[in-house]
């Protein structure tokens, strides 16, 4: 059926006049552009505004998590530096009470900081009540997890026994005089305070934040109408992946609604934070624009079909003439003149029209010239371009700071390697960098020496690689890659030895290691030889877990899996 109403509408059109086909045609001609360049425009400002709105809500939510961890670790510092006071050391509530309470006139933001014996007794409080000996926090896993450990611990969520209200505790020891943990520091962060960090930041139209912890429960909200729902959002994509440690931005949608949403992690508690709008709010400004280009739609469509009619009744007799001799050009009439008495554009093609038949063979000669010289440019242009677009490629696999291979040059590179050494059935080895106490490097010495060290890092690396097969990549903030083909374990723990080496002869300062006060690497080494059975990942995470076994037996040290992966 729609062939038969093409065909008849193909038909009519033929049968129209010249004038009637002029004037469709410059109403299509004008309006069918401004279509497509509305409908492009539009579509831009949409795609521009979605990714802005993206990256405004990932920055929020890296600034906000930045926030939170920041006041979680200031809170963690001054415990320790109190714990190291020898009135709280002493355990005396006499001794202990007065710099508890000092503490809390001097640091208001501390709501309470509750001192313990031990055996997990309450002895001493900052906000001036007596303390309870009946009050025993040794049933929490907080408490029971800093006697045994001895090291600092942040709490789940829990109702505190201090202050009856919802928020978090952090646990630091007190060590005696010989060196035994004699009690607990217990700072009380209320969820309120937590909540406010999150609160004071300007989010777009309906907008708002929220923290999960690892489980998927709702830790706050900053919605009111939801401000204190224990809801479970394990279902939903971008909080799984915050609290997976994550940062980043997607689009998902969930009850009917679709959000545009920012992520981060929080690594003191390993919480996830999520900076989320819905979308037909995020999108407010598109539809606006929308309704304004189909006002001007209409507008020119108007005015398109007056100006179509009036231009083709202006033209059509004009081009009759034209039609005619230039007929009988075609039949090979190179004497047809034509007698037309105008000073506009037409009249000029008519002087010219006249002019053609003598000029046919010149012409023909010159055109015959242009298109060589055309081929000629095109030609000289394709090299340029191919030679531009190579360029091109190689920068984008290379990281921008290092200059060595990127993330996702490495993605491809050992992705290829993979199927190579399964067909050839040879092992495969990745090495995973991570400099020591980069944080505190970045922290002490600022991000212009830390982008050096990376640099001279990364530099030390390349230049330790000696096969033309082996490959050297950056894989994210201060952690590097290096994969190795057809090398076995003795071979792959040989060069992590000799890239470990290599970063310490720089002798960068590091005033804050106490790895010898210079910058030092964990290297986690894992050897593969694949299977249809395994995937690349499965090595990256073979070496990611060695590096880790690394950096906890004491840093600056190679770590391998110990096993040949299959």
């Amino acid at each position: 059926m729609s062939a038969c109403w093409l065909k008849r509408s193909i038909q009519t059109f033929h049968n129209f006049s010249l004038r009637q086909k002029l004037s469709l045609a410059f109403f299509v001609m004008t309006l069918a552009p401004l279509l497509f360049a509305t409908s492009l425009a539009e579509r831009q400002a949409e795609e521009i505004l979605r990714h802005s709105i993206f990256e405004q809500n990932k920055e929020l939510a890296m600034d906000i998590a930045h926030d939170l961890d920041g006041l979680l670790q200031n809170k963690i510092r001054l415990l320790k530096i109190m714990a190291l006071n020898p009135d709280v050391r002493s355990t005396e509530p006499i001794r202990l009470t007065p710099v508890l309470e000092r503490v809390a006139r001097q640091y208001p933001e501390f709501q309470v900081v509750v001192a313990t014996d031990a055996s997990g007794r309450q002895i001493a409080r900052s906000d001036g009540v007596v303390a309870d000996g009946a009050i025993n926090y040794h049933d929490r896993d907080y408490f029971r997890q800093a006697m045994q450990t001895g090291t600092t611990v942040i709490s789940d969520v829990l109702t505190s026994k201090s202050t009856g209200m919802p928020g978090l505790v952090i646990a630091e020891p007190i060590r005696g005089d010989s060196g035994t943990i004699v009690g607990l520091l217990i700072f009380n962060l209320e969820l309120d305070n937590l909540r406010w960090y999150a609160a004071h930041v300007q989010l777009g139209d309906h907008a708002y934040v929220y923290a999960i912890n690892q489980n998927g429960r709702v830790i706050f909200h900053t919605d009111p109408t939801d401000m204190d729902s224990p809801a479970d959002l394990s279902d939903r994509e971008p909080g799984r992946q915050a609290a997976a440690g994550f940062t980043g931005w997607l689009e998902y949608a969930h009850g009917g609604q679709r959000f545009l949403t920012g992520y981060s992690h929080i690594p003191s508690v390993s919480w996830g934070l999520v900076v989320e709008q819905p979308l037909h709010f995020a999108m407010a400004e598109v539809a606006n624009f929308r309704r304004l280009n189909l006002l001007v739609l209409l507008t020119a469509a108007v005015l398109a079909i007056l100006l179509s009619l009036a231009i083709a009744r202006y033209i059509a007799a004009a081009i009759v003439n034209l039609s005619a001799a230039a007929n009988r050009l075609a039949a090979g009439d190179l004497q047809t003149r034509l007698q037309m008495n105008r000073t506009d554009e037409l009249g000029q093609l008519a002087a010219n029209f006249n002019r053609m038949a003598t000029q046919l063979a010149r012409r023909d000669e010159a055109l015959q010239q242009a298109k060589a010289e055309l081929e000629q440019q095109v030609t000289e242009r394709t090299r340029e371009l191919t030679a531009a677009n190579l360029e091109l490629q190689r920068l984008s696999l290379l990281d921008g700071l290092t200059c060595i291979g990127n993330r996702r040059y490495l993605d491809e590179f050992l992705e290829r390697e993979w199927r190579r050494a399964m067909r050839d059935r040879t092992p495969l080895a990745v090495l995973m960098l991570d400099i020591d106490y980069f944080k505190l490097y970045n922290d002490t010495y600022g991000h212009l020496a830390g982008d050096e060290c990376l640099k001279r890092v990364a530099g030390v690396l390349r230049d330790s690689i000696q096969r033309t097969t082996d490959f050297v990549s950056r894989y994210g903030g201060e952690e590097f890659v290096v994969v190795l083909p057809a090398t076995n374990e003795h071979g792959a723990l040989t060069v992590a030895e000799k890239l470990r080496r290599g970063v310490a002869d720089l002798a960068i300062p590091h005033g804050l290691s106490p790895l010898g006060g210079i910058v030092t690497v964990s290297i986690g080494v894992a050897v593969a030889v694949p299977t249809p059975e395994t995937d690349a990942a499965t090595l990256l995470t073979a070496a990611d877990r060695a590096l880790y076994q690394a950096k906890a037996a004491g840093r600056n040290q190679v770590g391998s899996t110990g096993e040949l992966l299959t």
